[in-house]
């Protein structure tokens, strides 16, 4: 596996006068980024839809967050925070997009007419979701806007109250690319200073694929699905989701997924080796911490392992195969399934598929030029 590795110092202070972050969505990964990069010198500004402004309420009035665990720790001041995008966006030098990847579709859309030249958009995890903003500033013809996916978030964290987070671990050495992939050495370059430990990727395509949620999640939600449910919530998802059987599977899907990568002329040819790189670790061993994490699971139709890995991850992989004639029927079948999960929502209508994303007229030629280069 070739990883092109870009290696970065230690985590310190901001060093240059204070730069604007926009962090879009007030989650457990929202609050995180806020306090860590807060004190770290930054100016943050932290949006949340206004639906979901009860996740910003207790913040309004005092800007504060208080952060815990593996990350910067104390209480963070925040520039602002605000249910108001194009108050958030406003005068941003850059903008963290750690949302739902189902968001990515409207973040595109009520987005795009707020940017302005110079600024750059960074989306945690992509899942190809920076397609829907880049066709948007194609749309309206806004130039200079530079945009990045990460294969995943920088932390994984829970809120511990209202104004509060606890940053669990941080998620390995993170893959990074821009789209087009051409913007790569700028972006890195740019969210190095903020998460050093993080690598460039070939293209979006390959962040996608890489996103080891793929195969990580539904096949243990499937064939674990009776425990699942009569553990009323304390089932160990990584733990007691796992046997021998589970982890055959885990790796068929895996050599799908794979082929995929193959394909593409991908520099990284497994979701699974993408993983062992990210955290060092041999698959046992990362099997190892993950049980340790004790990561509890319930299945409903908004679970996040399915609503969000099938819909908008698992639907991308089979169109595409679909698209280009490469079987994907491990994936599919999991998909059919799942959906029953779901309450038999059709996820091919609703998902990430090539069409949602305006590239399923492109031969494979065409799509890797586009993946490098854009449109132009």
């Amino acid at each position: 596996m070739e990883i092109n590795k870009i290696k970065a110092g230690k985590e310190t202070k901001m060093n240059k006068e204070m730069e604007t972050i926009a962090i879009i969505g007030a989650g457990n990964g929202g609050f995180a980024m806020a306090g860590d990069l807060s004190l770290a010198g930054l100016a943050v500004n932290l949006f949340e839809f206004p639906e979901f402004e009860k996740n910003i309420d207790c913040l309004q009035k005092l800007k504060e967050i208080k952060i815990t665990g593996a990350a910067r720790t104390g209480t963070a001041k925040l520039n602002l925070v605000t249910s108001d995008l194009s108050e958030a966006v406003e005068g941003a030098d850059v903008i963290m997009i750690t949302t739902r990847a189902g968001s990515h579709e409207r973040i595109g859309k009520e987005l795009a007419p707020l940017l302005k030249g110079g600024q750059s958009v960074f989306i945690m995890p992509g899942s190809m979701g920076s397609l829907f903003l880049y066709h948007e500033l194609e749309a309206l013809k806004k130039k200079g806007i530079m945009l990045a996916e990460t294969i995943t978030l920088p932390y994984a964290a829970r809120k511990t109250d209202p104004d509060s987070v606890k940053v669990l671990r941080r998620t390995g050495n993170l893959g990074i690319s821009a789209f087009p992939a051409r913007d790569t050495a700028l972006m890195f370059g740019i969210f190095n200073k903020y998460f050093p430990a993080s690598h460039t990727m070939k293209n979006i395509f390959e962040v996608a694929l890489c996103n080891t949620n793929i195969i990580a999640h539904p096949i243990p939600t499937l064939m674990s699905a009776s425990a699942i449910e009569r553990a009323n919530g304390t089932f160990n998802f990584y733990g007691d989701g796992h046997s021998p059987c589970v982890d055959r599977a885990i790796e068929a899907l895996d050599r799908e997924v794979g082929t995929l990568l193959r394909a593409f002329e991908c520099n990284v040819t497994s979701p699974i080796k993408a993983v062992e790189y990210r955290f060092s670790k041999t698959s046992k061993e990362i099997q190892e911490m993950r049980t340790a994490w004790n990561i509890t699971a319930t299945i409903d139709k908004d679970m996040r392992f399915i609503s969000e890995d099938v819909q908008e991850s698992l639907v991308f992989v089979v169109t595409l195969g679909r698209q280009f004639g490469i079987p994907t029927p491990i994936t599919e079948s999991l998909i059919c399934l799942l959906s029953l999960f779901g309450e038999g929502v059709d996820y091919y209508n609703t998902g990430r598929t090539m069409k949602k994303l305006g590239i399923d007229h492109m031969d494979k030629d065409a799509l890797l030029y586009f993946l490098q280069n854009g449109s132009n």
